[in-house]
């Protein structure tokens, strides 16, 4: 019965949002009812409950900033017109349009979520698609499809989040999700070639290209965790999955094309940011730098650093820099509260011991209840839209679960997040926006939303069994 009760807050959530309440109001009543079970069922003494939030609280701001930060240079890139440039680029990078397409989704859109997040990567990959001359629904099916890397989407909140509740080391937790990437990469690199080729089936070189590009994505994402650390580990990757598909044109004949020079300058604010964050980040984890002075190399520093230097590097007027904070508060505001709300939760349901009655309860199955670890996550996904609040409602969870059964809780809570990240690619929020920039039309916008659900429910579910094997080959070679 206590764990049913425990459950109860969770199932608020997905009652909410299958009913299609206002996500503010689901994720508020789930907290709510968080409380109120804690507080009844699972008492907790005061003292070291809210000792437990103060030491939470850091870990938020620092999320929340990394959001603001990353939506504002979204918003600042987007005023100074750099999708328009690269799009521009992108049409003369390979004679394939198959090829083409992978560049832009498992490359550029990769890099541009990797570093801003929460589904800006869409908004740049749709208008290039359709500029490529892909249709609506395979622009926005294409785009979707590139969310693979939302783990490591805005430098790495979710992973932040996750390793906080579960107790877990940032990078440890990094490389261990990496290992689980490959599934969904390779998958999305074949779905896009295939998408691409609506006329007719795809040859076995272009079918081996997508897969190529998929893994190379995955091993470049899987190197960073290991050598620069986590929050870079997907930009990094993403840089190196554009190389590799750049060397791959020109060897099949294709003319790398010279970046025009307001190419070059709408790429400065990515280049200081990465120039400024990988040093420091490389220093750090060799010195072993701990404690406050950790804040120097966090994302949500740089993140608004560079938004800054942009709006002077751009020389944008005062009434535009007014109009892009306006339209980044505006963004922001929402999607803060529903990362609070949510982390808020997954706090209470690990400091009151309602994850591990959870997790208790799911141990009985044994092995059997790995299996079910990526359903966890992919359900947080769908429901909060995103990898953040994925984490926040089942890290904690997660990782008592992997204890209990005697197995790596960073290796578990891991293929949780990475599931987490593909089930926010199938959330309303996420198919509303690509729907909502692929077309204007409303009635077209509307099939088109109805379109990308089944196929976005199919890449769900081959990624996640995907990744169930992986875990549960684990588990029994333990």
């Amino acid at each position: 019965m206590l764990a049913l009760a425990a459950c109860v807050p969770l199932l608020v959530a997905l009652v909410g949002t299958a009913a299609r309440v206002n996500a503010r109001v689901t994720a508020l009543l789930a907290l709510v009812s968080g409380c109120l079970i804690a507080a009844l069922l699972f008492p907790q003494p005061l003292a070291p409950l809210w000792s437990s939030f103060l030491g939470m609280l850091p870990t938020l701001a620092e999320v929340l900033c990394i959001i603001l930060g990353g939506l504002m240079l979204s918003r600042i890139l987007d005023a100074a017109g750099a999708p328009a440039h690269i799009a521009k680029w992108c049409e003369h990078a390979s004679s394939h349009r198959s090829s083409a397409a992978l560049l832009v989704v498992l490359g550029i859109e990769s890099f541009c979520e990797s570093v801003t997040g929460f589904g800006v990567g869409v908004t740049i990959a749709v208008p290039i698609l359709r500029h490529l001359g892909f249709s609506a629904l395979s622009s926005a099916t294409m785009a979707m499809l590139g969310l693979v890397v939302t783990v490591w989407g805005g430098l790495s909140p979710g992973t932040i989040v996750a390793a906080e509740l579960a107790g877990l080391d940032v990078t440890q937790l990094g490389i261990d999700t990496a290992w689980t990437v490959w599934p969904s990469a390779v998958v999305a690199g074949l779905a896009v070639v295939w998408i691409a080729h609506p006329s007719a089936r795809p040859g076995h070189l272009h079918l081996v290209e997508g897969a190529f590009t998929g893994l190379i994505l995955a091993f470049g994402i899987l190197l960073a965790n290991m050598t620069v650390g986590t929050p870079l580990a997907g930009a990094i990757g993403s840089l190196i999955t554009v190389v590799a598909l750049l060397i791959r044109f020109r060897l099949g004949g294709d003319r790398t094309p010279k970046p025009p020079a307001a190419l070059v300058r709408s790429a400065v604010p990515y280049a200081i940011l990465i120039g400024g964050l990988l040093p420091l980040n490389v220093a750090f984890r060799l010195a072993q730098i701990t404690g406050p002075l950790h804040l120097l190399a966090s994302p949500a520093l740089w993140l608004l650093l560079v938004s800054a230097i942009s709006v002077a590097w751009f020389a944008f007027p005062r009434s535009e820099v007014r109009a892009v904070v306006a339209r980044t508060l505006h963004a922001w505001r929402p999607v803060a509260f529903l990362t609070t709300g949510y982390m808020v939760l997954g706090w209470l349901l690990t400091a009151s011991g309602m994850s591990e009655t959870i997790a208790d309860a799911a141990a009985r199955l044994d092995v059997g209840a790995v299996a079910l670890v990526p359903v966890f996550g992919a359900v947080g996904g769908f429901l909060t839209g995103s990898n953040t609040g994925a984490n926040a409602m089942f890290a904690g969870a997660v990782a008592h679960l992997g204890t209990v059964l005697g197995l790596s809780p960073s290796g578990i809570v891991g293929a949780t997040s990475q599931a987490g990240a593909i089930g926010s690619a199938a959330s309303p929020a996420r198919i509303a926006l690509a729907a909502g920039l692929s077309t204007e039309e409303r009635a077209e916008r509307d099939a088109l939303m109805r379109a990308l659900l089944p196929r976005m429910i199919i890449f769900n579910l081959l990624t996640i069994v995907s990744i169930a094997g992986i875990v549960l080959l684990g588990a029994l070679w333990r």
